[in-house]
């Protein structure tokens, strides 16, 4: 399984401490996860949600993980989640799910639907739990320099 990542080249990209300080749509601040996408075009629209559209972001790297197929995976249903889960911002209770998800540490990968793109598409976020066992030797399989194309930040 390949799952993709784009941080800031200053940052350490598995080490979870992003959401550690500033929390995200599926977990609170003090809980350490990794934020992945299951498509590289989807992490990019994950970040470009986070900015303003006339700054294309700079000093970007796309991180590549390779994990095994058999590599255990809770996954959100839809059907559990709040009416207006996709809205911005999130319910708190999302938060709840991934905290409880990484308290309970029963597995390594939570997926859960994007709110950018329609959970029909097949396309799905992943948090990784960095302090998980079956993750303790996981290792980028490639990090490289990432620049976003200008015309995402263009204003239309």
């Amino acid at each position: 399984m390949l799952l993709y990542r784009i941080c800031r080249a200053r940052h350490p990209p598995l080490d979870g401490m992003g959401a550690f300080h500033v929390g995200g749509r599926w977990s609170p601040p003090r809980i350490r996860l990794v934020y992945t996408s299951s498509t590289l075009s989807l992490a990019m629209l994950e970040v470009l949600a986070h900015h303003r559209r006339d700054r294309a972001p700079a000093d970007y790297v796309r991180v590549t993980v390779e994990l095994p197929d058999a590599t255990p995976v809770t996954a959100v249903p839809l059907r559990s989640l709040p009416r207006g889960w996709q809205r911005y911002p999130a319910p708190t209770s999302l938060q709840g799910i991934g905290a409880r998800w990484a308290r309970e540490g029963r597995t390594p990968l939570l997926r859960v639907p994007s709110a950018l793109v329609d959970p029909a598409s097949g396309e799905f976020n992943y948090l990784l739990n960095p302090q998980h066992p079956a993750l303790a030797r996981l290792r980028p399989r490639e990090v490289v320099p990432f620049s976003f194309d200008v015309r995402l930040a263009r204003g239309r």
